[in-house]
């Protein structure tokens, strides 16, 4: 974990960990962060900050999140939702399966993590999302681990992205597998 957080940290312009520690007494982290111009923080406040320098640069793209991480079932969400798209969230596969079939569009790209609970992966999610819709939808993965030639294989056309994935990588990542489905769509 800390490591991960450390990673992270390391992305981020001006930011800074550092850890004290002393035998008996316990163990202080610090993290320094700049802070924000006044502005940038009323605009926070009311819901209306945005990961890049475009407004809603996800507006109404509907995306289908497939994640089990309890951290990231909060926070993707929202950094999608303040991007300007709509979003279903799921936590397995089981519960993928059991909402297809209800649900009142296909969406219009799917992001999973690729390690899920029971065994499963993103190979489940996008066989089920093509056996649901089709194979003409985005697929995007998310992963820490190095994957095998037949996961590769067994994810066709998905986009792999590895972890850790900045705000800004993630949405740009989404628009642009999005922009390039519709542009196929509209030459077809």
């Amino acid at each position: 974990g800390l490591s991960i957080v450390k990673i992270s940290i390391s992305r981020l312009d001006f930011h800074e960990l550092s850890m004290i520690s002393h035998e008996g007494y316990g163990t202080m982290f610090v993290i320094k962060i700049p802070l924000a111009r006044k502005e940038a923080n009323a605009s926070a406040i009311q819901g209306n900050e945005k990961t890049t320098t475009d407004t809603n640069i996800l507006d109404g793209i509907f995306i289908l999140l497939v994640q089990d991480d309890l951290m990231l079932l909060e926070s993707v969400p929202s950094l999608l939702r303040i991007n300007g798209a709509l979003c279903e969230v799921v936590a397995s596969v089981e519960e993928l399966i059991q909402i297809l079939p209800d649900m009142e569009r296909p969406p219009d790209i799917v992001l999973t993590d690729f390690r899920l609970p029971k065994n499963r992966s993103a190979v489940d999610v996008v066989n089920s999302i093509e056996n649901e819709f089709g194979k003409d939808i985005p697929i995007i993965v998310t992963t820490g681990d190095t994957l095998e030639a037949s996961d590769q294989v067994a994810l066709r056309q998905a986009i792999i992205l590895k972890k850790p994935i900045s705000p800004i990588e993630l949405v740009e990542s989404i628009k642009s597998a999005v922009h390039s489905r519709q542009k196929t769509m509209t030459m077809a």
